[in-house]
């Protein structure tokens, strides 16, 4: 079982799984014994029922209706007492709960462990004792899901650098989602069901007022030049192939510009070091490169000359620019705008 779409952890919509997919939960007969069922096998104390719908319409099947707790069973299938699917309800009678005790107040709260400062270290949740989270699937999402539970805007993970943790891995293969307030949040999840050692432990990298992970080097200003980006603690180039308009785009929103054209073949001068992304694929409505499809970190079949740039700027004139006459300050000569204009303007 599961609460969804709480403002907290351990409130929300009543869903049950059961052969592989999630149904929500009838409020015919959802009574006091009931809310004790689900929020008991939660790990809570107790619960109440919340007011009708408080908590919106789910989707897919209404799995349960017109059930009989006596409040000691471990799960509602218990409680069932016709057939699992059959019902006369609509979504608009999908239950909702909030459950409470002196513990679960705390469930979902997070700390980072092992860094040099607060905004850094081995991430560890709290559910009933504290653990660690596994570093499958933990990408840019879920750091910033737990660097915006600090107060900070944006998080990077980091691998093997905050050492090893102890005791329960309580996190493993989640999904992340803008808007989700804890780890405890994301997606679909069994709470200590993993495949991993504590090798594995998840770290973040929150970063700090004025920090960027993207710089742009080697044009006139801070609105142009070729891509870097820092990645555990390094900074390095992005290759052009499939660099195109949506890519700049988020490169140049998440340096605080409304939009930008790419550049291709080493236009502001080839780089030096890694290259850490090539082939990945933006829709241009992300927030950071680390969001978009493809993302993996050194794997690319190029060379400095491939090394990609962008020229940013506000509102729709890039004209504004006053860059007439501007070649680049590389060999290169790749050009590309949201215009498909064919040469520098």
């Amino acid at each position: 079982m599961r609460l969804v779409n709480g403002d907290r952890v351990g409130e929300g919509r009543v869903e049950v799984m059961y052969n592989g997919a999630w149904g929500t939960v009838c409020d015919d007969t959802f009574g006091e014994k009931e809310a004790l069922v689900v929020c008991k096998s939660l790990g809570y104390e107790s619960g109440e029922i919340a007011s009708f719908n408080h908590f919106g319409s789910g989707s897919g099947l209404i799995l349960l209706d017109n059930m009989q707790c006596n409040g000691t069973e471990e799960s509602l299938l218990e409680c069932n007492k016709g057939i699992i699917g059959s019902n006369d309800c609509s979504h608009r009678e999908d239950v909702g709960l909030s459950c409470t005790g002196e513990q679960a107040k705390h469930i979902g709260e997070m700390r980072l462990v092992g860094g040099d400062g607060d905004h850094e270290g081995r991430v560890e949740i709290f559910y009933w004792e504290w653990g660690t989270v596994c570093d499958d699937n933990f990408d840019a999402k879920a750091a910033t899901v737990v660097c915006k539970y600090f107060g900070y805007k944006r998080g990077h993970p980091v691998s093997n650098k905050y050492g090893p943790g102890e005791g329960r891995i309580l996190l493993d293969m989640f999904e992340c989602e803008t808007g989700d307030k804890t780890l405890a949040d994301c997606g679909d999840f069994y709470w200590g069901l993993n495949n991993c050692n504590h090798s594995e432990d998840a770290g973040v990298r929150c970063e700090l007022e004025g920090e960027s992970s993207l710089r742009l080097v080697g044009g006139r200003g801070d609105w142009e030049g070729r891509v870097e980006i820092l990645h555990d603690g390094e900074w390095g180039t992005i290759c052009d192939d499939e660099f195109n308009l949506e890519e700049a785009q988020v490169v140049c929103r998440s340096l605080g510009f409304s939009n930008g054209d790419w550049r291709t073949d080493a236009f502001f001068g080839a780089g030096e070091g890694r290259i850490w992304l090539d082939d990945f694929n933006c829709d241009g409505h992300e927030e950071w490169i680390e969001e978009c499809n493809s993302v993996y970190w050194g794997i690319n079949n190029c060379s400095h000359n491939e090394d990609a740039g962008v020229s940013c700027y506000n509102g729709d004139d890039e004209d504004s620019r006053e860059d007439e006459g501007y070649s680049g300050s590389g060999s290169g000569s790749g050009y590309g705008s949201g215009t498909e204009s064919d040469s520098w303007p």
